[in-house]
């Protein structure tokens, strides 16, 4: 009997092209739309290499500070208040500060011709809590650290363009015309890696003025369950700060996960009140995509039912109940959106590898040099298309449905007569 329906649907889809075309298009559309959606808010998100842990990370970058006569200065997150307020912290499993990403001149030592490169000065446990893929040698130790040696580890890129090929481990190149040693090389990392991006990574304690530099801080908790902990821990220690100067008061207003500091906020209060208006557009986004592709293909459904009106009368005349009649509708639906089910899978991967750098470029990135170097893994979930796909398919029965079930319980003499 399916077999008799699938060919049956078949003929119906050749006989009705556009509408058919239509209706397997908006099924595919609403699938890809959805996806590019997933796409540009979860790759950001997602955890990615090196970034392996952005479920537990915690980051802070900004403070302000409020004078007693009124004024207010808000910045980048400054030395002092990263050591008296984050570096002391004992809830998170791990901690780190990074100097915000800037340009470096590099060279070959000994070599006239320059590059410029993007360089992140950071600390020991940068190497502990990202995942970086070492092609050749080591991260820098604390020690390294510590005593401030000019140490660096570099990207595959540099390697190649500064060292032709040759084995850099080792060697010396200059960093704004101070001679580094390279310990280590990196595969390229993605720009979408915003916390841990660079061409060279060196020990911030190797330039004399890390003091006056601006930074990123990041908490590695144990857990999720620990954000509120390191929360309340950032604000014990923000206190104890603001006892010693009580000319002035500092609000760090964080950390944050990584979702939140993708938001315009500047408080607590600010982030879970963009958190509710961004989730709130997005699920606005996901009905939309999925609610107008069904009614108009219940709109569709009828327009072929009430074609099929006499079939359905003669049918019902030898005997067809209602149930099987309505299966029948479903069943040739069903097949519709299969095909639109596969037509959008194709046209979602198209999307994804052609218009990734389209939607995911920002003002950061403009910025940065580099690629979306991240595995298509990254970009394209066939978990989260699966379950588009079956809601797509939940939809689109469901708007059918409507129409089948009133035109099965047409009396038999009136459905001959259509």
């Amino acid at each position: 009997m399916y077999k008799v329906y699938f060919k049956q649907a078949l003929h119906i889809l050749k006989q009705d092209r556009l509408i058919s075309a239509i209706s397997i298009i908006g099924t595919a559309l609403a699938i890809t739309m959805i996806m590019l959606v997933y796409m540009v808010q979860e790759v950001k998100t997602a955890n990615v290499l090196p970034e392996i842990h952005r479920d537990r990370s915690m980051y802070l970058n900004m403070m302000d500070i409020k004078y007693n006569t009124g004024g207010r200065w808000r910045a980048m997150l400054k030395y002092e208040a990263l050591k008296e307020c984050l570096l002391p912290l004992k809830t998170p499993e791990n901690i780190s500060a990074t100097v915000m990403l800037t340009d470096a001149v590099v060279n070959m030592e000994g070599s006239a011709e320059r590059n410029t490169y993007q360089l992140r000065q950071t600390d020991d446990n940068f190497w502990k809590i990202y995942s970086f893929p070492f092609t050749e040698g080591k991260a820098f130790t604390k020690e390294d650290f510590d005593s401030g040696i000019p140490v660096v580890v570099i990207s595959q890129k540099i390697a190649k363009e500064i060292f032709k090929g040759q084995q850099a481990v080792g060697k010396t190149i200059d960093i704004n015309f101070i001679p580094y040693k390279v310990l280590g090389v990196v595969k390229n990392i993605s720009m979408l890696c915003r916390y841990s991006f660079a061409d060279l990574w060196i020990p911030y304690t190797s330039v004399p003025s890390y003091t006056n530099s601006m930074y990123n801080f990041v908490a590695l908790a144990k857990h999720k369950n620990d954000f509120d902990a390191i929360k309340e821990e950032v604000l014990v220690n923000q206190k104890k700060y603001n006892a010693i100067d009580t000319t002035r008061v500092l609000d760090l207003n964080g950390p944050y996960t990584v979702s939140q500091m993708l938001l315009d906020i500047y408080s607590s209060e600010d982030a879970a009140n963009e958190i509710k208006a961004n989730t709130r557009r997005n699920i606005l986004i996901l009905v939309i995509a999925l609610i107008i592709p069904a009614i108009n293909l219940s709109s569709f459904s009828l327009s072929r039912i009430r074609k099929r009106m006499s079939e359905i009368g003669v049918r019902k005349a030898f005997g067809a109940n209602k149930f099987s009649l309505i299966g029948q509708v479903l069943y040739e639906n069903m097949i519709t959106s299969l095909i639109g089910g596969a037509l959008g899978f194709i046209l979602s991967f198209i999307a994804v590898v052609s218009l990734r750098d389209l939607l995911l470029s920002d003002s950061l990135s403009v910025l940065q040099s580099g690629e979306f170097g991240l595995s298509m893994s990254a970009f394209f979930s066939l978990s989260v298309f699966l379950a588009v796909f079956l809601a797509c398919i939940a939809l689109n029965v469901l708007s059918a449905s409507i129409p089948a079930f009133r035109a099965s319980r047409l009396p038999i003499v009136n459905a001959l007569k259509s």
